[in-house]
């Protein structure tokens, strides 16, 4: 029996979403497409599919505009804790959007490392 959770995210940028994903080792497939078997995920609004190691999540966004994107599962059937996979994605992403936003700005990463703790670090420089 299913038991498909649906939790909130911040994450607004869809194309910085699916680098940090695909950085964390997780394929794409856009549009409601399972992978392994079929999705138990309901079909309706899924915008694209992850998969990594039986792990199957919709992404979807509850709105047309600039809304945030909710993560959908069967968070019974991962055995990882969900709060794990979540906040997993959530630093990557951050990551992948400061280097997007700093590169569009005119900076250059000199240095990025994350910390014992699991804080990202990064030194940037603006070039001329």
């Amino acid at each position: 029996m299913s038991h498909i959770t649906t939790v909130k995210t911040e994450l607004r940028d869809g194309e910085v979403l699916r680098k940090a994903l695909v950085k964390m080792g997780y394929q794409i497939r856009e549009g409601k497409t399972s992978f392994a078997r079929p999705a138990p995920l309901p079909a309706n609004g899924i915008e694209f599919m992850a998969f990594k190691d039986g792990k199957e999540l919709g992404f979807t966004r509850p709105g047309s505009g600039g809304e945030s994107y909710d993560i959908s599962a069967d968070w019974g059937l991962i055995r990882e804790k969900r709060r794990n996979i979540v906040d997993g994605i959530a630093q990557v992403y951050a990551r992948e959007k400061i280097i997007k936003m700093a590169r569009c700005r005119g900076y250059s990463i000199i240095t990025q490392r994350i910390t014992q703790k699991g804080h990202i670090e990064m030194v940037l420089r603006k070039v001329a």
